[in-house]
């Protein structure tokens, strides 16, 4: 799966500048939330959302990532098994206060994908991630296609 996270990623920033243009909307970077309480993962999944030209904040618990979500948010990457909340408490939080972010679901735990609603989140991105599968991806991004 940690190949599919960067297209996934990709395929979402295409998706929400096409619909940002067709609404005439305002035009800028993307805000990403990155709810994620292994720093390190959380430093991985930054450097990707920078990759494709995201702006990203990060919330270590669902306390901090429900003050974060205040702040303009357009994609939250959302790890389901904090230490301080239930991935579908945190899940809830995200609907009810930013309702058109969309969300990738990052999990080590599949079977916590039966307690979210099915067609409510964008992707999921099961781990564990090969960090160097992901670092490879972002830096053939960021090089100059032919």
């Amino acid at each position: 799966m940690p190949e599919e996270l960067l297209p996934m990623t990709e395929r979402l920033i295409a998706d929400l500048r096409r619909i940002r243009d067709e609404e005439g909307g305002a035009h800028g970077p993307f805000q990403v939330l990155i709810i994620e309480d292994r720093p390190e993962f959380a430093k991985i999944l930054e450097e990707l959302a920078i990759a494709v030209g995201c702006q990203t904040r990060i919330a270590g618990t669902a306390w901090d990532a429900e003050q974060q979500l205040h702040e303009p948010t357009d994609i939250v990457f959302l790890d389901l098994n904090l230490p301080d909340a239930s991935g579908r408490e945190v899940f809830d939080k995200v609907r009810a206060l930013r309702p058109a972010a969309h969300i990738i679901v990052v999990t080590a735990y599949p079977v916590l994908l039966d307690e979210l609603p099915a067609g409510q989140y964008f992707g999921v991105c099961l781990k564990p991630i090969d960090e160097g599968t992901i670092r490879d991806a972002v830096a053939k991004y960021r090089r100059p296609q032919p």
